[in-house]
């Protein structure tokens, strides 16, 4: 009987506390969603939760962060997806996975939590993978590539062309050569002042042995100029804030995050790589390649008519050293083990030999094509 009073009498007020519940869950949007699922899971646990939040910021909360969880359907899904693979849309395939990927993650996070829905939504969404990129760069590409990073350079934008520059030397991944560490570099070791190639640990593998990369005369010089511009900036920003704050050490990274992009914790400077979310420094090689402003070719891209020479990402420059190791007759073996591909075969497992002089052969072979075709360049001009 007195439950039945109680009952009505939050009826009789007007106060039913299920349904009161209920609106709270319909009142939880998407972004809400995000907020707990960046704060609870992928900040403490995610190594890479920064493209999490740019996925998010991008391409889910200006679509569906005004969205209640719970109405979120399929059909919501497919829409916020379909026009990212869309040519006349952003016409970018290849991030249609990562944005589902991640969509996944957030939705199966909010089902055993008070966000009031039953099911996945992303579940059964269209979401095909891209078919795999051949892009690589001829070598009339790489002469306005090449011209494009001096230009880059000239203009203020060092860390960009740098950065470009070595991936296309290295053979390594876009990623890994953003976070590469002056500490794992061997020229910079004590005694190797006057080397003019080296080896760059890149990371260390499952079971323990190192990957290396190897650094032509041209990725040495290229290393050792830019320790020296670091140097340099960072003595003339410490003269600057002197007073102002407390004194920070030189980056251990060789591409360190820009000002007001790095990390801090309670206040304190933490030391960081720069974000690998580059599209804008990229996008502005390209302009230079094709010769129009950034705005000028983003409206030919919005058109569907991105020009030939602007169609590249980082991670071609990783397929343009191997297309280039292999037209400069480096044998197939050693030029995959420049690129730091594993070798599943037997072999692998009792020939122990690391190929040194051969994969330092074969990038030396690369950076004198590439400066042979900068020649040419600036002796044609």
């Amino acid at each position: 009987m007195a439950r039945i009073r109680f009952t009505a009498a939050t009826i009789d007020k007007g106060d039913d506390p299920a349904a009161a519940k209920s609106e709270q869950r319909r009142l939880k949007v998407v972004s809400d969603l995000a907020i707990d699922y960046m704060n609870l899971h992928a900040r403490p646990s995610k190594k890479t939760w920064q493209r999490d939040q740019w996925i998010l910021d991008k391409d889910v909360l200006p679509i569906l962060g005004h969205v209640p969880v719970r109405d979120v359907t399929r059909q919501h899904i497919q829409q916020l997806l379909d026009p990212i693979r869309d040519p006349k849309g952003r016409n970018a395939p290849g991030s249609v996975l990562p944005v589902r990927r991640l969509l996944s993650k957030m939705f199966n996070f909010a089902l055993p939590r008070d966000y009031g829905i039953e099911y996945n939504p992303v579940t059964r969404t269209d979401a095909p993978k891209p078919g795999k990129r051949t892009r690589n760069l001829t070598d009339a590409e790489l002469r306005r590539f090449l011209e494009a990073l001096d230009a880059e350079a000239e203009s203020g934008h060092r860390n960009t062309a740098t950065w470009l520059r070595l991936i296309l030397l290295t053979g390594q991944r876009p990623g890994e050569v953003l976070e590469m560490r002056w500490d794992s570099v061997d020229i910079f070791a004590p005694g190797r002042k006057w080397a003019t190639t080296g080896f760059w640990d890149v990371k260390t593998s499952k079971n323990g042995d190192p990957i290396n990369a190897a650094l032509s005369r041209e990725a040495v010089r290229v290393l050792r100029s830019w320790r020296d511009h670091s140097e340099q900036e960072h003595a003339r920003i410490e003269r600057n804030m002197a007073g102002r704050r407390r004194a920070r050490e030189t980056s251990a990274f060789v591409f360190p995050a820009g000002r007001g992009k790095r990390d801090r914790r309670d206040g304190m400077f933490i030391d960081a790589p720069m974000t690998n979310q580059l599209h804008n420094a990229v996008q502005r090689v390209r302009a230079r390649m094709v010769g129009v402003s950034i705005e000028g070719l983003a409206a030919l891209q919005g058109a569907g008519k991105t020009p030939a020479l602007a169609d590249w990402e980082p991670r071609d420059l990783r397929r343009t050293c191997r297309t280039l190791m292999s037209k400069l007759g480096v044998p197939r073996d050693i030029s995959e083990r420049v690129l730091n591909h594993t070798d599943n075969s037997i072999n692998s497992v009792y020939d122990r030999y690391e190929f040194q002089p051969e994969r330092l052969n074969a990038v030396n072979l690369v950076a004198s094509h590439l400066a042979k075709l900068r020649r040419a360049r600036l002796t044609a001009a």
